[in-house]
């Protein structure tokens, strides 16, 4: 079946499909065995009230009501397996749902700012006993006023969040990368300008220590000590009155 010929998917023309699901098999698996089996017991029932017990005929046919009440279940377990779309394209991430009418929801990449991923424990082992990758995905936006955008059983979840996460980096993340590549630039450019600044500052720098040896002053000589010094050899070589 292809997507782009069903009336509820209304794409652009320029609009590429990227990955499309419907939910996991296995887990709706439990549902048509469910109906199946109850089937299976309406028929047992009637065929056991009927041939070989004694009891109205007409609880033999209550019973058989079960038959096409199980047959009804499968079925619509069926339909909405087959109905439930998960579709991510170029531009939108897309979830159809409902049987006889449709609801459909979808986020634009551009206004997607996280994808989260959610694995129980049950589907967790489901996925290590088949070649699934159960999962859920919470798609959100920056404004997450609405109802919150779940995509419940997803088969292949980790490629399902890769290819959003691409394709939200693609779309949204230009101007963060040309952000990115401004801030680097000015870098660049600031950096040679503080180390010309500190290499000039450090050559203005002066020492400021001082040699004693280169700054001492030799003082002039004190006339009155050479004065006293001068007396006291000619006070020694003196001649005596006895000579």
């Amino acid at each position: 079946m292809r997507i782009e010929r069903e009336d509820w998917f209304n794409s652009t023309p320029d609009e590429e499909i990227i990955w499309h699901s419907n939910p996991s098999f296995i887990l709706h698996l439990p549902h048509l065995l469910f109906g199946v089996i109850l089937s299976l017991i309406s028929l047992v029932s009637f065929t056991y009230l009927y041939f070989f017990t004694e009891w109205p005929e007409m609880i033999a046919y209550i019973s058989l009501l079960l038959l096409p009440a199980g047959v009804i279940y499968s079925g619509w377990k069926m339909l909405d397996f087959k109905n439930k779309h998960f579709v991510i394209t170029s531009k939108n991430v897309v979830m159809k749902q409902d049987i006889l009418g449709h609801t459909k929801s979808s986020k634009p990449h551009r206004e997607i700012v996280r994808v989260d991923s959610k694995v129980t424990t049950t589907k967790r082992v489901l996925s290590k006993l088949t070649s699934e990758d159960i999962g859920d995905l919470v798609v959100r936006t920056a404004d997450d006023s609405g109802p919150e955008f779940v995509m419940k059983n997803i088969p292949e979840v980790g490629l399902a969040e890769k290819h959003i996460q691409r394709l939200c980096g693609s779309d949204i993340g230009g101007q963060s990368e040309e952000l990115i590549e401004d801030m680097a630039t000015q870098q660049s450019n600031t950096q040679p300008t503080e180390e010309t600044t500190n290499q000039s500052q450090h050559t203005n720098e002066t020492p400021t220590t001082t040699d004693d040896s280169s700054t001492h002053t030799p003082q002039p000589p004190d006339p009155d000590s050479t004065d006293t010094s001068s007396n006291n050899e000619l006070e020694q070589y003196e001649p005596s009155d006895n000579a």
